[in-house]
């Protein structure tokens, strides 16, 4: 586990035949002889602290500055192992538990009564504490040595619940070092970091090693993520939090545990898979229709690829899943050369790079001859260099472009209470007749009571929304955040029900702002809005220079302030391109004064 450490004295992580009450015998003998791992003293943390159930400790601080350093940004923490009580630190013993805890644990907190177990509660844990006085105070040269060492130290998963920044690429130096694992055997799985929904939210790139794995979502990027699992309201083990030493908690950071407790798992059945062979059983096992639906169908469907990836995770198929497709470090490698993650002058170097610089090589490949070519050519050739089509700086391209767009619509504005002894608050919110182009559910935190900006003391909420037939039309359940979203696109009229969810212990009130907006009667010049150009127009694209569209808003808005609402429109593009490089046809840009 890559995470902000652990509470030692947790049940869950107890060696104990009885770990409720911290007896009994020995239920775990002594750790496999593959693990050459340490437990690393610190503060109030012995050598002695590890035992047969957690069998390795370190953890890693240069990068943030040293013991010094850590002391002067956060006073409470512990230069070792042990998490802190209380807030977000809570974090690594909440994914610890939750891939490998112990089974059977009794909840002491009365709002969340029963017992908790890891997804694989016979599994050992070594713990690797790469983030100090949150989940988000760690840096990448600590992640990168702590990923590192976890895999010299012999161990068969790492679980990465550390989200990541929004930048697509497979060559950041935590990228590198999750492949280098997996090309030595191990299992990675990381948590999606999942903003969203909206396009590109989902910014993990972690193709090679094993997973981004997604609580709920919008669009994310071509890759991601490879799976669903459970992210909402996850009861886990944690130190000490408000008295209690269990808490629910939402996000990616809670679906990464699960995939790792079940590769886990998937291992011990096929010790001789690799990574990508545990990945294939999960992912081709997995379910894309909800367990039940209304009548007559009992089953439905709950979003795309871009939501969920291959589906929601089915941890009991994936033992047993048939075919297998498996991958290798050399095919990530030309992966890597295919989208020019490997610059093109040094492909002589790599030797999976040289079929792809041979292919480029060939007239064949020429974009003069993509009209024309056959599928297999054009197979070998994207495979090669996937950037030479659909790609908008492209100079070849020309056409006509016309812009519209919507206006700057106000929100609608829903007040709403969660008391102390609901847990969650349902609003109703009632949409004209006819189909909406694009509607928008959204929170913010300057409107939820509580917030002040400050982790962990703020009130965070969950957002989701239900469509009138009482489906699920998405969840928002950022961590440790109230900017919550879901987007709806051609969304029908009707009544939909909008749940806001919050884990506290004082009243929370909230505000949900709603847009509903209609493509198709976008003008060229509105109330509130000028975009151009507004006709019909020759554009002809420059190499690497982008097209200009001119937004000018035509007069002040409204003042709105005084109940409270924020301004959200559309610029829609419409053309008929030439060449084969751009094929723009129905677009936009989403334009929001919040």
């Amino acid at each position: 586990m890559v995470d902000t450490g652990y509470w030692p004295e947790g049940p869950a992580f107890s060696d104990l035949e009885f770990p409720n009450n911290s007896s009994g015998r020995l239920a775990f003998g002594p750790p496999p002889d593959k693990f050459s791992g340490i437990c690393m003293a610190g503060d109030d943390f012995p050598a002695s602290t590890c035992n047969n159930k957690v069998i390795g400790c370190r953890y890693f601080l240069d990068g943030v500055g040293g013991q010094q350093r850590v002391k002067e940004l956060w006073p409470t923490e512990s230069i070792s192992c042990r998490a802190t009580d209380g807030g977000s630190v809570t974090h690594g013993s909440h994914t610890g538990s939750t891939a490998a805890g112990n089974y059977g644990i009794v909840s002491d907190n009365p709002s969340y009564q029963g017992s908790m177990s890891g997804m694989a509660p016979a599994a050992r844990l070594a713990i690797y504490k790469a983030s100090w006085g949150s989940d988000d105070g760690g840096y990448a040269s600590d992640f990168v040595a702590a990923i590192e060492q976890a895999t010299k130290d012999g161990v068969d998963v790492i679980n990465y619940s550390m989200g990541a920044a929004a930048e697509l690429s497979f060559s950041t130096p935590v990228e590198t070092a999750f492949r280098h694992a997996a090309a030595a055997g191990v299992f990675v799985s990381a948590a999606c970091g999942n903003t969203g929904p909206g396009p590109y939210t989902i910014v993990d790139t972690c193709c090679f090693q094993g997973w981004c794995a997604a609580a709920a979502g919008g669009d994310g990027n071509l890759l991601k993520p490879d799976i669903t699992a459970p992210g909402v309201s996850v009861v886990a083990q944690v130190p000490n939090y408000n008295g209690y030493t269990s808490r629910s908690m939402s996000g990616t950071s809670m679906s990464a545990p699960h995939i790792s407790g079940i590769a886990a798992v998937v291992m011990s059945k096929h010790p001789t898979w690799s990574p990508m062979a545990v990945k294939s059983a999960i992912m081709t096992t997995a379910y894309q229709t909800t367990r039940t639906g209304p009548p007559p169908s009992q089953k439905q469907a709950f979003g795309g690829p871009f939501d969920f990836g291959a589906g929601h995770v089915d941890a009991t198929l994936a033992l047993d899943p048939g075919l297998i497709i498996d991958s290798g470090a050399p095919d990530w490698q030309r992966f890597m050369c295919g989208i020019s993650e490997v610059p093109h002058n040094t492909w002589d170097q790599h030797a999976e790079c040289r079929p792809c610089q041979v292919a480029l090589a060939d007239a064949a490949c020429a974009p003069s001859k993509y009209e024309s070519m056959t599928a297999a050519q054009v197979s070998r050739c994207v495979a090669c260099d996937p950037s030479n089509f659909n790609t908008p700086s492209k100079p070849e391209w020309n056409g006509v472009l016309a812009t519209a767009n919507t206006g700057l619509q106000p929100s609608e504005v829903y007040s709403g209470t969660v008391e102390v002894s609901e847990y969650s608050h349902r609003l109703q919110v009632v949409l004209p007749p006819g189909v909406w182009s694009y509607v928008r559910f959204a929170t913010f935190n300057d409107d939820v009571s509580g917030w002040n900006g400050v982790l962990p003391d703020f009130s965070s909420i969950n957002l989701q929304v239900f469509k009138p037939d009482g489906s699920s039309a998405g969840v928002s359940a950022n961590d440790y955040n109230s900017d919550e979203q879901v987007n709806l696109e051609n969304a029908p009229g009707g009544t939909y029900t909008v749940q806001i969810t919050a884990d506290t212990e004082e009243a929370i009130s909230f505000k949900v702002h709603v847009w509903a907006l209609n493509f198709t009667a976008a003008a060229a010049s509105t109330a509130t809005l000028t975009s151009s150009p507004s006709v019909a127009a020759l554009a002809k694209a420059a190499s690497g220079a982008p097209l200009q569209v001119d937004l000018t808003f035509a007069r002040l808005l409204a003042d709105g302030s005084s109940a409270g609402q924020r301004y959200l429109g559309a610029v829609v593009y419409s053309g008929q391109p030439g060449g084969v490089y751009r094929r723009l046809r129905s677009v936009k840009t989403l334009v929001s004064l919040v």
